[in-house]
């Protein structure tokens, strides 16, 4: 980014470093952002502290198009992106549940409000590249 990188910075009380989950104010919205920290780094010219943030999806932020490709697994709750639900069950989405996008921008440290706790699924998490997007592995 063109200015000096940091580890991790405190902010607010909070110990904040790369891959920490954030609550970021949201300018008039009900509920502040949610994102993960890739990056924190000083602005070259200012040298305000910024952090580079990979943003969290709300249900409501998600085009309800693509609800229709989001089923339920048929074994356990773990809820993935599928073209077809094979357990024939409702298509839902869990109320708190939210979508790691690949959207990445830069704010000013000082827009974090706090830490939050983002739970990734363990069938998630363990899935490989290349695994069958119909069958849990």
């Amino acid at each position: 980014k063109g200015g000096l990188r940091y580890v991790g910075v405190v902010w607010g009380g909070n110990y904040l470093e790369e891959g920490c989950q954030v609550f970021l104010h949201s300018d008039g919205e009900e509920q502040p952002y949610l994102a993960r920290i890739e990056f924190l780094w000083e602005h070259p010219s200012s040298f305000e502290p910024m952090v580079t943030c990979r943003w969290f999806y709300r249900r409501i932020d998600v085009p309800s198009k693509l609800f229709d490709q989001i089923g339920k697994s048929s074994r356990g709750n773990h809820w993935t992106i599928r073209k077809h639900s094979s357990s024939g069950r409702p298509k839902e989405i869990l109320r708190n549940e939210v979508f790691m996008s690949n959207v990445i921008d830069d704010n000013p440290v000082a827009s974090i409000m706090g830490l939050c706790d983002v739970q990734i699924s363990r069938k998630v998490r363990d899935k490989q590249p290349g695994d069958d997007d119909e069958e849990e592995g």
